[in-house]
């Protein structure tokens, strides 16, 4: 077993000391997923000392050697000015290298700051392709926004039954709070009151044939799904 794949094993079981040994002894190899990781341990003072500048230098590492982890968390260091100045230029920048190669997150991070106009023109319609990309991979704040711009006819014709889909499978997800499912489900109710029987039939019909699509690799460990 390599010293990556040990080391999430060693998180799994939030051995952080024994974690940070193989990340380390990984990412000294070269190894960009490795150097993802070590740099998600100092950024989150996992075993270590919190210090956003180690962090940055492991994640650059990784970043410019194409992982989708490295490139996606450097990018939060920039949009957030942890260990560097802020620059949202240069944080979407790293987050469409990510989204590009079908990192959920990213896709959600780049999406926000494409439909804000932070560090790169404000443009609902690309910012409803990448919330869309998220969303069809399970990311449950990507599928709210996309049913919010579906009811309001942002980035895309207004289509109440679309709307009704995402709002619907953003709420079966099992890990929200309770004024989550609260807000989700007056959202139902606000849509039904607009919708015919027959729309919210199809809707229904939608929901039960979502699939989510094909993931990218395992990234090494959980990186920033959004603000």
């Amino acid at each position: 077993m390599n010293d990556l794949r040990l080391g999430q094993d060693a998180l799994g079981t939030r051995d952080f000391a024994s974690a940070l040994g193989y990340f380390h002894r990984s990412a000294q190899k070269g190894d960009p997923a490795g150097q993802c990781a070590l740099g998600l341990m100092y950024e989150n003072g996992y075993g270590v000392a919190k210090d956003y500048a180690q962090a940055k230098i492991w994640f650059e590492r990784s970043a410019r050697k194409g992982d989708p982890g490295g490139q996606n968390n450097l990018g939060w260091l920039y949009r957030w000015g942890w260990g560097v100045k802020r620059d949202d230029a240069l944080a979407a920048e790293w987050f469409r290298k990510a989204a590009q190669q079908g990192l959920s997150s990213a896709q959600m991070n780049l999406a926000l700051m494409t439909a804000r106009g932070e560090g790169t023109p404000k443009d609902f319609k690309q910012a409803f392709l990448w919330f869309q990309k998220a969303a069809q991979q399970g990311e449950q704040e990507a599928q709210v926004n996309l049913a919010q711009m579906c009811s309001l006819g942002e980035g895309t014709p207004k289509d109440l039954v679309e709307s009704y889909k995402w709002f619907t499978i953003a709420l079966n997800h099992d890990d929200l709070t309770d004024d989550q499912t609260t807000e989700l489900r007056n959202d139902l109710e606000w849509l039904e009151k607009h919708m015919t029987g027959s729309q919210i039939h199809e809707a229904q019909k939608r929901v039960g044939s979502f699939k989510l699509s094909s993931e990218p690799p395992d990234s090494p460990s959980p990186t920033p799904a959004g603000e």
